[in-house]
């Protein structure tokens, strides 16, 4: 029996993650339940944010922080080492106070595909900057850093 296309579909969501495939209404395993063993999303490891892709705010501005982020941290060790200390309680990370910022953290290149060392145990800043239209407001700041490495500003379409 030929299915239709989105039968596949709906029996392959229904048994993702299972072992095999359904039955069908004679109780065998035919041509729906094959079609379900086989089916399988992609990884989401696969697929890079946009972020992931751009990097560019790591690389164009400089990052500075409260020390009190460094409390906040199981494990300061690598923040610290990252950073160097400011006036006024504030830390700054390695890389960005040059003349041509980027930050000590950022591996990668920028615009094609990047990474944070230190992702789960970035300073506050970083984890308050948002992507441009990530909640649909537009960010300036992140076009502006985006233009200057040639990559298109981000749209809310």
């Amino acid at each position: 029996m030929a299915w239709k296309w989105w039968e596949r579909s709906a029996v392959a969501a229904d048994t993702l993650g299972s072992a095999g495939g359904r039955q069908n209404e004679e109780g065998e395993e035919g041509e729906k339940g094959a079609a379900a063993a086989h089916f399988s999303f992609p990884s989401a490891k696969r697929f890079l944010s946009c972020c992931q892709r751009c990097g560019a705010c790591c690389a164009f501005f400089p990052v500075s922080f409260p020390e009190s982020d460094l409390e906040l941290l199981p494990d300061r060790r690598p923040l610290t080492d990252m950073s160097l200390p400011l006036a006024g309680g504030r830390r700054v990370m390695r890389g960005t106070e040059a003349g041509l910022p980027r930050c000590a953290g950022l591996q990668g290149e920028v615009g094609r595909r990047v990474r944070c060392v230190i992702y789960a145990d970035r300073p506050s800043t970083c984890r308050d900057f948002k992507r441009s239209w990530e909640d649909n407001q537009g960010n300036s700041l992140c076009d502006r850093a985006r233009s200057v490495f040639g990559l298109d500003q981000f749209s809310p379409y």
